[in-house]
């Protein structure tokens, strides 16, 4: 004859167990958004540079950046092949001007649409010029983004 055995926990068992199992899964949640982040979006195919750069909007080249909306180049050599820089309503964003989604110097260098988009001239992909997404669908790649920094007086560091 089989005996047969019920296991019970009592309530303040229960309540450890679930907290612990909580607790637990609570810690492998973040790692599971961050490893879907990261399949989402491959690195770009842009080789690493340091980009130290003052922009000085008094002087003619950057007086556009003073304006909502405006938007100027860099010289080619900052960057991989150039930083365009785009003022959203007083808050600076830089992507680089080459194409994230090819090999550097196998096309000439994005360019700003003059509305929402950088469009890389090989293939006319499309980047948006707020997070720098890419607005086709068989490219996953996003524009390079540079961190900018207001240091006042009409000057950003990149």
């Amino acid at each position: 004859m089989h005996s047969t055995h019920t296991y019970r926990l009592s309530k303040r068992n229960k309540t450890r167990f679930f907290s612990s199992l909580g607790i637990r899964l609570l810690w492998l949640f973040p790692l599971l958004i961050a490893g879907k982040c990261e399949d989402e979006h491959p690195p770009d195919l842009l080789p690493d540079v340091e980009v130290n750069y003052i922009v000085n909007m008094n002087l003619p080249l950057y007086q556009d950046l003073l304006i909502p909306g405006g938007y100027a180049n860099t010289p080619s050599n900052i960057g991989v092949q150039g930083i365009i820089i785009y003022n959203f309503n007083n808050q600076y964003k830089a992507f680089d001007r080459a194409c994230p989604h090819l090999s550097p110097g196998s096309c000439a260098q994005m360019e700003f649409d003059g509305t929402f988009y950088l469009v890389c001239p090989c293939d006319n992909a499309e980047f948006s010029i707020y997070d720098g997404s890419a607005q086709n669908e068989n490219i996953s790649q996003r524009a390079r983004e540079y961190h900018v920094q207001n240091l006042g007086d009409n000057r950003l560091k990149i």
